[in-house]
């Protein structure tokens, strides 16, 4: 299949194939199929938003006779929307031949009774993509005849046209059954870094120019606009001497952990541990990355019960284990993208001088976690492409990314292992057919109790039954014991002061906002702020309230909607919507369970 487009018209294919590169598993045969794109007089990208928004609306008038007016909101909203456009087609680094021809004559853009004013709306620089197999023409029309070519003068372009499509549909048949029969090629855009037909030197045979010259005599008003129109089309095809460039690698192993040092006080989970590794680590009997699916896995639980401090351990005992290992901070999409920027970077991917746009560094982070290869580029001794690369293996942790669905934008395909951690249940069935992952319980008495004991040294063995009530009092939660082991150390306690202090619950609220740092880990929460039920909406706030004063291990849910209904209803008339809303909302920050 190859797409021609003329103008605006380029813009909506842009889009089409950014929205099918996102959704590769539903429309990858299209991408797969695609063998070439034919831009014609399409604008890609101008200096700013309000350059876009002008010149866009230059284009419109011309080419519809119809003027219009912009306000500042829209220049500022819609010119926002064409610059993100434009990263975003950059960022997928579409790897199929592409042309991109911008006029060399003016083109009239409006006309009043003394004069027309003439301009050339696409000029090289602006219709130039950056595609990695991008060719760019310059066609001796205007902006409305670029696809009327018997109306060219000298017929400048022309040829390098008619080469690139003889060149692709000579390839066409080729390229797309190779594009499906290679099982490790999960794109065509920079997530498949193995060589394809489309990726390798075409070989297209020197013409001797001087036979057919074109008419090179004629100037047109616009001076700069014949700038960088090569002989021939192909501007990637040729080079001098392709089995000199040197093979270039991932700066591996990459390891980019949050600069915590190692938490002296954990303890217990051994079992998470185990079942962690059971499911994230890479087979050893697997000979590539690419034989494998991708591994997923999410620790989900409320706040405070110790997801990061176990994701943390497993990165710390089984680092070695991986090529490269990702921790992102995922509570926030602007935190996702710092963290994407840097990987690019550290991996060797892109340059500081080239890493301008975090739109196009989550692309190519997103393609060589889809195909990780450890060598980008190069040439075997023989001149010819390198096609035996060894595959990287790779961990990526998603840390407390409580609403799962932002990270659908930095998700990516293909092998590997993922990590999350999260306060909604969602992340254990996100983006794969089956649930994989589990709720994070309390710890076990035992465990508490270690872990009480390491943080408030107990000289007295007759205080070990108040501690083992102690911790039984807080739940095993490992939040709580750290901050009350720093209440009882900062404020000098016995351990029965604080048990008598703890069970009046008067004193809870301000017990729950005191913290001190018992460890080096710096948490940057208290139970208060952790659990922050003043947060939640006015119905699920009213929902915990009364399931505070039940049964916390079996409540029937007809008792709760018939509770709600006096609750919810607001003197208006009961909706179960009202009542199913204030239990997802619970549901999501982990605060209850629910159980056939």
């Amino acid at each position: 299949m190859v797409v021609v487009c003329h103008s605006l018209g380029g813009i909506i294919v842009k889009q089409a194939l950014c929205v099918a590169n996102k959704q590769f598993h539903r429309y990858g045969s299209i991408v797969n199929a695609l063998a070439g794109i034919i831009f014609l007089s399409t604008p890609h990208r101008y200096a700013d938003k309000t350059a876009c928004v002008v010149h866009f609306r230059e284009i419109l008038e011309s080419t519809t006779g119809r003027g219009s007016k912009v306000t500042n909101a829209i220049i500022e909203r819609e010119g926002a929307i064409l610059l993100d456009l434009a990263d975003r087609f950059e960022g997928i680094s579409l790897r199929t031949p592409m042309l991109s021809a911008y006029e060399l004559r003016e083109s009239r853009i409006s006309s009043t009774p003394l004069r027309s004013k003439y301009q050339q709306l696409v000029n090289r620089e602006v219709c130039l993509t950056h595609s990695p197999m991008e060719t760019v023409v310059g066609l001796n029309l205007d902006h409305h005849n670029t696809c009327v070519f018997t109306e060219s003068v000298g017929g400048e372009g022309l040829r390098e046209l008619n080469e690139f499509v003889h060149k692709v549909s000579v390839d066409a048949v080729q390229l797309v059954a190779l594009r499906l029969r290679e099982q490790d090629y999960q794109y065509a855009t920079m997530s498949a870094y193995s060589p394809t037909i489309s990726e390798t030197p075409l070989q297209i045979e020197h013409l001797d120019l001087s036979e057919n010259p074109s008419n090179t005599a004629t100037e047109w008003p616009s001076n700069g606009a014949t700038e960088g129109t090569t002989p021939l089309g192909f501007e990637l095809v040729h080079s001098a001497a392709p089995n000199t460039e040197p093979k270039k690698y991932v700066h591996l192993p990459c390891v980019l952990l949050n600069t915590n040092p190692k938490n002296e006080n954990f303890c217990g989970r051994e079992d998470i541990l185990a079942r962690l590794a059971a499911e994230l680590l890479p087979s050893k009997s697997i000979v590539t990355a690419s034989g494998t699916a991708l591994q997923q896995f999410a620790i989900c639980g409320f706040g405070g019960i110790g997801k990061t401090e176990i994701a943390r351990e497993f990165c710390r005992r089984h680092r070695a284990a991986f090529d490269a290992v990702f921790w992102v901070t995922a509570d926030e999409i602007a935190k996702l993208d710092h963290h994407y920027q840097q990987i690019s970077l550290a991996l060797g991917l892109e340059d500081s001088s080239e890493c301008k746009s975090q739109v196009v560094s989550r692309e190519i982070v997103k393609g060589w976690l889809s195909n990780p290869q450890k060598q980008l580029s190069g040439y075997d001794e023989l001149g010819q492409p390198d096609q035996a690369r060894s595959e990287a293996t790779w961990l990526l942790v998603f840390d407390n990314a409580d609403d799962p669905m932002i990270l659908a934008d930095y998700w990516p395909q293909g092998s590997g292992s993922i990590l999350i951690t999260s306060r909604d249940p969602l992340a254990k069935r996100i983006f794969t057919g089956r649930t994989s992952g589990l709720d994070l319980g309390p710890l076990t008495q035992q465990d508490s109790l270690s872990l009480f004991n390491h943080l408030t040294p107990i000289s007295n063995e007759s205080e070990t039954n108040t501690a083992n009530k102690i911790c039984e009092a807080l739940g095993g939660v490992p939040l709580a014991i750290s901050q009350m082991a720093g209440v009882i150390c900062r404020q000098d306690l016995t351990l029965p002061e604080f048990l008598e202090l703890y069970t009046d619950h008067e004193e809870h609220a301000n017990l729950y906002e005191t913290k001190f740092d018992a460890n080096l880990i710096t948490y940057p929460h208290s139970l208060s702020t952790v659990w922050a039920f003043e947060k939640l909406k006015p119905h699920a706030r009213q929902l915990l309230e009364l399931i505070s004063f039940l049964d916390p291990d079996f409540i029937g849910e007809d008792l709760l909607i018939e509770a709600s209904v006096m609750l919810l209803s607001d003197g208006a008339q009961f909706r179960k919507s009202a009542y199913i809303e204030a239990r997802t909302d619970r549901l999501r920050n982990n605060q209850s369970d629910r159980h056939d």
